[in-house]
């Protein structure tokens, strides 16, 4: 039983790995989009839990992360949609 969750967990661990990478690529083209700038001229860094802070071309800006599932009708789109999850990121307040 105890590795059975071990397992869980690192799977669980493993399979969020790409979550970074996602919200960071998300953060990247948003911030990109924002400052007006390209986004290969962008600095991009995890300050806590799914906050992220976009520097470059003279501005900064603080953005908050979150993996959510979509909302689909099933009868409504063809069968190749899947559940997986999509990033969303938006400017914070700080």
């Amino acid at each position: 039983m105890k590795v059975a969750i071990a397992a869980f967990g690192l799977l669980g661990w493993v399979a969020c790995a790409g979550c970074v990478r996602v919200a960071e690529t998300t953060v990247r083209e948003q911030a990109a989009e924002d400052f007006a700038c390209m986004d290969y001229a962008l600095s991009v860094e995890e300050v806590g839990p799914e906050v992220y802070r976009a520097s470059g071309c003279g501005q900064e800006l603080i953005y908050a992360c979150r993996a959510t599932r979509p909302r689909v009708h099933r009868e409504l789109v063809a069968d190749d949609v899947g559940d997986e999850p999509v990033m969303s990121c938006a400017r914070t307040l700080e």
